[in-house]
């Protein structure tokens, strides 16, 4: 639970009690932490102003129109990638775990 105030600042922020985490591989206290400082961090950066990494809506550049079939390659190119990632990963893991 948590409330703003009119700048969209945490005001209050109850990360969570015992009972309510879901995920048993990261302890309780860990997940708690971890709100608070995304909360913490939330506030920091609005109050250091304009995001720098965010640039102004004026200057975006609208994408060209593609057809489906450029849409479709990219896709498969991406899903392709996704897997030879995949693939990388479950490799380094037999290699470290030696199955």
């Amino acid at each position: 639970m948590a409330a703003v105030d009119f700048d969209l600042r945490f005001t209050y922020v109850l990360a969570g009690w015992e009972g309510t985490a879901h995920d048993a591989n990261v302890p309780f206290p860990v997940q708690v932490d971890i709100v608070v400082a995304c909360c913490v961090l939330h506030n920091y950066a609005l109050s250091q102003g304009i995001d720098e990494f965010i640039l102004p809506e004026v200057t975006w550049t609208a994408q060209p129109i593609r057809s489906q079939t450029q849409q479709a390659r990219d896709h498969r190119a991406t899903v392709d990638r996704r897997q030879q990632i995949a693939t990388q990963m479950w490799a380094d893991r037999q290699i470290m775990y030696g199955h």
